[in-house]
């Protein structure tokens, strides 16, 4: 099914109190998951790998969760709409391939999802 999401209740996430989404508590979990600082998360580098991933999980939930356009999160993470692409489809491939990482991006998942605005569909 096209554009069918692992976390369909989810919908379009909005932030009531700044009336947009905010992707703070995202970086916030993401980091936190990955033991990694949210300014690793948000640069260039590609190793170490467990950099790399939380970038691609971060990215992935604001598309996927926020229902952020490709071109809205390559502009927050400086970057090319093309390599938001390819982040959101290798996590997508990690989380229906991968039992260890799909665990972890469930957990996250269940953290983001308890607050307000998280469980508000659009």
């Amino acid at each position: 099914m096209e554009g069918a999401t692992p976390f369909p209740e989810v919908g379009n996430i909005l932030d009531p109190a700044r009336g947009e989404d905010s992707p703070q508590d995202v970086l916030d979990a993401v980091a936190a998951a990955y033991g990694v600082t949210q300014r690793q998360i948000m640069g260039q580098a590609r190793t170490p790998k467990k950099v790399m991933e939380a970038r691609h999980v971060a990215r992935w939930l604001m598309y996927k969760n926020r229902a952020w356009s490709y071109p809205r999160v390559a502009k927050f993470f400086n970057c090319n709409h093309t390599t938001v692409i390819n982040s959101v489809n290798w996590a997508g491939w990690q989380f229906y391939h991968n039992a260890k990482r799909r665990e972890k991006m469930q957990r996250l998942y269940a953290e983001l999802s308890t607050l307000d605005y998280w469980s508000a569909a659009a």
